[in-house]
């Protein structure tokens, strides 16, 4: 139940930001900024493309685990709450399209996954760089991946003489 909350609230949420934003600018006002935004989302990711979005992908696959994502994912994340009609998540999306915000957005998510190094006594006031985990597949030299399925036999009986 507690996975399904926010898809239930998200729309609540937005349909009553949508009625405010009517009693505040118009019904034709506000209808004509939804579309704009979904527009905007579309056009967003349209120019993005999906060569670059796999690219990305690619890029996140060969880094470390725990890594943040990359510019071109936050960017095809706006595009898509662009998408979703709505003010708070174009909201959201705009505040990804600012690299400011996207940076700190980025820092407070994957805080967890990359502990901040611990720095000498009069070192600078911002905070040290992350360390990366190491690599899960350590050792594991590159090469195609090879799926199989195994039966165990019972053993041959012995020849016979």
């Amino acid at each position: 139940m507690a996975l399904l909350a926010p898809f239930l609230l998200v729309p609540v949420v937005e349909l009553l930001v949508f009625i405010l934003v009517c009693f505040l600018v118009g019904f034709a006002t506000a209808f004509g900024l939804l579309l704009a935004g979904c527009l905007g989302g579309a056009l967003l990711l349209r120019s993005f493309g999906l060569a670059r979005l796999q690219q990305a992908r690619q890029q996140r696959a060969g880094g470390p685990s725990g890594a943040p994502p990359s510019k071109e994912l936050w960017l095809a994340a706006a595009g898509v709450l662009l998408l979703i009609p709505g003010f708070v998540t174009d909201l959201l999306a705009l505040a990804l399209l600012v690299p400011p915000l996207r940076r700190r957005l980025g820092r407070s998510l994957f805080r967890r996954q990359w502990p901040q190094k611990s720095r000498p006594a009069g070192a600078g006031r911002g905070p040290a760089s992350p360390e990366p985990p190491p690599p899960m597949d350590a050792g594991i030299p590159p090469g195609p991946i090879i799926d199989v399925e195994f039966e165990d036999l019972p053993p041959a009986p012995p020849p016979r003489p």
